[in-house]
Order: structure tokens, then sequence, then C-alpha cells
């Protein structure tokens, strides 16, 4: 069986994610870089100007000015054959997202090659705007109207290409719709493919539960089968300033409870990739780091609050 999966195995195409909302600008000797020098920004360029023939995963949001600076790279643009070298897979929450960003991308000439819907809870925390519109009617809509979805953006798209006198071979129907939410069993799998008709699934999270995929410890799996009052969704837990689902009883809660305790809120942020919030600073800083609460709990006697 092993021989014959083997044979059965190909290479797939080298994608990358980038996290829009992760586009921290930069700075050199306290003077603000050029956008383009932003983290998602340069992200970007790294894979546009490289060799490889892949995709550009875009999620969590829009982001004008990366999506704007999508059209400046050739390689994103179809070629005299009407090729791409590099497409774009854009990650969606529901149709009406889809419908916003790819009229957005499809009128600087850029087509969408890929939606991909994820589900709320298949994000590692962070809740979907979808306030709790369930996957079925989501994927329902998209199954109703993806004829309409792509004819309409192909029409935006070849007027943006013809101004730029660049060839039009991409046919309306050449988009494809994924989906990935929780998938653990094949009958899920074939009720993605064969009723809401997807060209393709996602697996992630059944293989948190496989000993040989992940080493999760016994004292972290007790943790993980949570009851419900042991789950919070919390407005400020997260520096995007997107709602998150906080588990009361994981360490990194504990560990901030205990700094608080010790009279030292607020995480180190060694990395610095969300600073980016000049409310008490010249220089960006992030939410969630020990510099930004010690400012904000200063600040709350002024505004007529306590620390409490």
């Amino acid at each position: 069986m092993q021989d014959d999966l083997r044979t059965r195995a190909v290479p797939g195409s080298i994608d990358v994610n980038i996290m829009t909302k992760l586009d921290r600008d930069t700075y050199r000797d306290g003077e603000k870089r050029p956008p383009e020098f932003a983290d998602a920004m340069s992200a970007l360029r790294g894979f546009a100007n490289s060799a490889v023939r892949g995709g550009i995963v875009l999620s969590a949001g829009i982001n004008r000015r990366l999506y704007n600076y999508l059209s400046q790279f050739d390689n994103f643009l179809p070629d005299e054959n009407g090729d791409l070298k590099k497409t774009i897979i854009l990650k969606v929450s529901d149709f009406r997202s889809a419908m916003i960003q790819g009229r957005f991308l499809a009128k600087r000439g850029l087509w969408i090659s890929e939606y991909r819907i994820e589900s709320g809870l298949n994000c590692g925390g962070h809740a979907f705007a979808t306030k709790g519109h369930l996957m079925g009617p989501i994927l329902e809509e998209f199954k109703a109207s993806r004829r309409t979805l792509a004819a309409d953006l192909h029409n935006i798209y070849a007027k943006a290409l013809a101004k730029t006198g660049r060839a039009v071979t991409t046919g309306p129907g050449d988009i494809c719709i994924t989906v990935q939410c929780g998938l653990s069993t094949a009958g899920e799998d074939r009720l993605m493919r064969e009723h809401y008709d997807t060209d393709g699934t996602g697996w992630g999270t059944p293989f948190l539960l496989v000993p040989e995929v992940v080493n999760v410890e016994q004292d972290t799996l007790a943790r993980l089968a949570a009851k419900d009052e042991d789950v919070v969704l919390s407005e400020g837990a997260s520096p995007l300033g997107v709602p998150f689902w906080l588990l009361r009883t994981c360490e990194a809660e504990d560990a901030r409870r205990r700094r608080i305790a010790e009279g030292n809120p607020g995480a180190e942020c060694p990395e610095g990739y969300l600073r980016d919030n000049t409310e008490f600073t010249e220089m960006p800083i992030c939410l969630s780091s020990r510099a930004y609460v010690k400012r904000k709990l200063e600040h709350l006697s002024s505004e007529g609050l306590s620390q409490q």
C-alpha cells in the first residue's frame, strides 16, 4: 500500500501565505521607510520576483495598498499567451467578501484563480466576521451564484486588461472554489465536493489528534477538552483588533494572569510583528506589549476610569 501511495504522490505548487493585516511599517534610524518596505509588501515583492511558479494566498481581510501593489508585478498579470506565472488565492469567509475583494482586484487586471472558503472554526482562535452564519448556507450561496460571480468578475477583469493591451484568454469558468472547515471524515469530504460542488478541500484539524504528526502532551489534551464556561469570546485579547476565542485554562492565560499579579502586565513582544499603534508614542508599539499596557493603565485616570 505504501508503494502504491508513493507512485501516486506528485509535487504540488509552492504557495505562500500573507496575512494581509500583518503589514507593519518599518523604520531605519528613526525614520519611517516607504510603504514598499512594510512587512506584507516586502513579502509580496520577494515572492513576486522569485523563480517559483505557485500561488500567493491572501488571508485575514482586505489590504488596499497591498492589493494595489500586486498589479505592479508582471508575474501576476497574463503574458502574451494569456498565461499566469503566479496565481492569486483568496481566503474568504462568505460570498459577499469574495465579491467585494474579487471586484477590487479585477479592476486592476488581477484574476483570482481560487476562492478558499474558510470556517471561523479553522482559524486558530480568531473569530470570523460571519457572526454565526454556518458553513452550509455560505456554501449554498457559492454553489448557486458561482457562475454569476465568475462572469461578473471576468467582465471587469477583461475591461481592465484591455486598457493595458494585454491578452485575455482566461475564461470566466477558470476559477476554483475550495473549502477548509475542520473536515475529519471521508464522508464530510464527499459532502463538500458532491453536494456543494467545491473543487477541493483542505484538511488540518484532525492531524492535531494524530500522535505521529503532532506531539501534544496529556495535560494540554485535557485542557483542550474544555467545557463551555472555559471558553470566552474576547474583544480585546488579540492585538489585531478582531474578536478572539480564549481558552481560560490555557498556559498562555495562566502566564498573563501571573504577569498581572506580579505587576508586569503585557507581553514582551520581541519580534514586533504587530507594532502599529502610535497612541502614546511616535514609534509604533504593539497593543499587547508591556510598553503599551503600562501607558494605557496610567492614562485611565484622565478618562475617569479605574484600573480595576
